[in-house]
């Protein structure tokens, strides 16, 4: 009997793409993406082509006023106006309410409340804390850790890590932003 495998083809993107960057010796290349820990994996672990190749660089998120500002700049240099209006969520909001009303299907009561805890402070540097817990009636420390958890592994929740503490925020801003406004 004859067994086939089959075969991903984003399982050898990477040790592909570093094939082709190897050579490429006055060319500097920028690894971006929204997912922190699948980009710091490609990164750090030791049996991944890209392992110890590259100098690891953590941007923070933006402030929101410089970058309506710096949206206003770019079309000002190319003589165009944009409204306010534009720069606002709401329609995005809106847009994409039904695909939010689905993670309400995907989580239980008790993780659907703790992420709109979580956008409701906007960021939280003690997830465990009781003054955060009772704030939100949203249970006990030991079941705030098992929630966050999974709000993490499910990529609803980012996880901040710096020499000082952890803080935790909604992974999606929109998301977070909607949250906030319908609950």
């Amino acid at each position: 009997m004859c067994k086939m495998e089959v075969i991903q083809p984003e399982k050898n993107v990477e040790a592909l793409l570093r094939t082709y960057i190897q050579p490429l010796k006055n060319i500097h290349f920028i690894f971006c993406g929204s997912n922190k820990s699948m980009m710091t994996e490609m990164f750090t672990h030791a049996k991944r082509p890209f392992f110890a190749s590259t100098r690891l660089l953590y941007l923070d998120k933006i402030n929101q006023f410089e970058y309506e500002e710096f949206i206003r700049n770019h079309f000002a240099e190319s003589k165009k106006h944009i409204e306010d209006e534009a720069l606002a969520m709401d329609g995005i909001l809106k847009e994409n309410e039904s695909f939010f009303f689905q993670y309400r299907q995907l989580l239980t009561p008790a993780q659907w409340n703790y992420l709109i805890a979580i956008a409701k402070e906007d960021e939280v540097p003690q997830i465990t804390a009781q003054k955060f817990i009772a704030k939100y009636n949203i249970g006990t420390p030991a079941n705030s850790k098992r929630i966050i958890k999974s709000l993490i592994e499910k990529e609803l929740i980012l996880e901040n890590v710096s020499k000082e503490h952890s803080t935790y925020q909604v992974y999606d801003l929109f998301l977070s932003r909607w949250l906030q406004v319908r609950y």
